[in-house]
């Protein structure tokens, strides 16, 4: 089983992106208080998404196919992996007394960093 972290972490950019800002909001929540400041950081975040797609993206899948979603395959350890963290996580959620949001996204965030990590590459693209 091949772990292949570069089209986990491509991949997944965004979320990590969405967990930075959801770190941040907990750090200055006073700032996130006034909604015009929560909005102007969102966006920023969708103008940067957009600008991310259309700049690296699109031209990097066109470039390298094999890390296309749809080129990919999620191999089993994938599944199970992602069935244990999201019971894992909903065990959290059911123990936890607070609301600690950071925590639910880091670990959602890492259960589909080791899913699309363990997935592979679909065999008819190998045969190109």
């Amino acid at each position: 089983m091949k772990f292949d972290w570069k089209y986990g972490l491509i991949t997944n950019i965004p979320l990590f992106v969405l967990f930075f800002i959801v770190c941040l909001r907990q750090l200055f929540s006073q700032f996130f208080d006034n909604l015009q400041n929560y909005l102007i950081i969102v966006a920023v975040f969708a103008i940067s998404w957009v600008l991310y797609y259309y700049i690296w993206e699109r031209s990097f899948y066109r470039e390298h196919p094999e890390y296309k979603a749809s080129n990919r395959k999620i191999s089993n350890l994938g599944w199970i992996i992602t069935t244990l963290g999201v019971l894992l996580l909903l065990g959290l959620i059911g123990i936890s007394n607070t609301n600690n949001f950071t925590l639910y996204w880091a670990i959602l965030t890492l259960i589909i960093f080791f899913r699309d990590s363990l997935s592979r590459v679909n065999q008819n693209l190998d045969k190109c």
